[in-house]
């Protein structure tokens, strides 16, 4: 058994958290798959080539955008799921592009209403109206813009928000030759985590006061699929209380992965780290780090020795050897050197990186504190 590759319907075409709309299986007309999962977000990015005659990759090319792709381990488990973000078609000497970036089918305009019926005009206190295109949505969803109109009258603050739409709201083609191209046909997909779509929203309410950290997570999950209905499951089994406290109301327009980004960089009352991120079947993860340095614990879940000429890692529990697909974030790594008396490097996995067919690269961190203790008092983290 191997690596399968699934690509299925958009989530707003399919409309359901557990549709399975297939699309199409690419395992055998792929090749160059390398995904990365990070520990704060989950799954994160993708890429890949796909091969096949002219007509199919131009199938793909026309209707691949914000397609849900999958990658199913040999027990044909999800390893790593997101959407197509962003495509290249290559032609002989042609190449042309697509992506949803640029793309919004939805403008929130907040600006200071001018009253020009006096001399001089009076502002306003500020307002927002939101501008929207239901055939873009209808096709790919709500993605918003957010504007700082300044002051002006409603009917320039529509008329500035409709042409910004107007533009933005269609999926551009972009094209460029490349006279030095040998290659026939072929198509480079560039895929993203669903966790990415949180940025898609501004977080707008109107609550106030605090309540427990993974709350707030729910209530900002819940808005976001009050706007995309079923693109992040609801199912919040996997979220671990955090009794530490955020806020509930936000009066700049963080987007809603802002809001979760916050919570999750704070961390617990306790002082601990926290990580968070989308993973199988769009379900949110929610919990305490593993600690290198533990405050709490000090767990080792993978271990490896340098003496080992394949480098294989294994679980400690099952003694079992981990494959690289199956790699995952958040876990304390024991790299064992026999040559200097059974030295022990413990490492926290920050961020991992599979390439087929077993190409994988592990980064950490040794304590990630400091980040919690900027974070908490409103500073960069590093």
């Amino acid at each position: 058994m191997s690596l399968s590759l699934i690509a299925y319907d958009s989530l707003i075409a399919a409309s359901g958290l557990y549709s399975r709309e297939f699309a199409g299986d690419m395992t055998a007309n792929h090749e160059g798959w390398t995904h990365t999962i990070s520990a704060v977000g989950g799954f994160d990015s993708a890429s890949f080539t796909l091969k096949g005659d002219k007509d199919y990759l131009k199938d793909w090319f026309d209707d691949g955008i914000m397609r849900r792709v999958v990658l199913y381990s040999p027990e044909v488990i999800p390893v790593w799921e997101g959407y197509v973000n962003r495509m290249r078609f290559t032609s002989g000497t042609m190449q042309e592009t697509k992506t949803i970036e640029s793309f919004f089918s939805r403008v929130y305009n907040h600006y200071s209403p001018l009253n020009t019926s006096v001399s001089p005009p009076l502002e306003l206190p500020p307002q927002t109206i939101v501008v929207t295109n239901l055939d873009a949505e209808l096709l790919y969803g709500v993605k918003a813009l957010v504007l700082s109109g300044g002051s002006r009258t409603d009917d320039t603050a529509f008329e500035w928000a409709y042409n910004i739409l107007n533009r933005r709201s269609n999926i551009a083609t972009g094209q460029s030759d490349n006279l030095q191209g040998t290659e026939a046909y072929s198509l480079e997909v560039e895929c993203l985590g669903y966790f990415h779509t949180l940025k898609w929203i501004p977080y707008i309410t109107t609550s106030t006061g605090t309540i427990n950290s993974h709350q707030v997570i729910q209530e900002v999950l819940n808005y976001f699929n009050g706007i995309n209905p079923g693109w992040i499951s609801q199912n919040f089994g996997l979220m671990d209380f955090n009794f530490a406290f955020s806020r509930r109301g936000y009066d700049d327009f963080p987007t809603c992965w802002d809001v979760i980004e916050s919570i999750i960089k704070t961390g617990g009352e306790g002082g601990e780290r926290w990580v968070g991120g989308i993973y199988q079947d769009r379900t949110f993860i929610y919990k305490p780090a593993e600690e290198v340095n533990g405050i709490y614990s000090d767990e080792v879940q993978i271990y490896r020795n340098l003496e080992d000429t394949g480098q294989l890692i294994y679980d400690v529990a099952t003694g079992t050897e981990v494959k690289p697909w199956d790699m995952t974030p958040d876990k304390v790594l024991d790299t064992i050197d026999v040559n200097v008396g059974g030295t022990r490097h413990l490492k926290y996995i920050e961020q991992v990186t599979f390439s087929e067919p077993y190409g994988l690269t592990l980064v950490g961190e040794d304590d990630e504190r400091l980040n919690i203790w900027l974070a908490r008092r409103g500073l960069p983290t590093i």
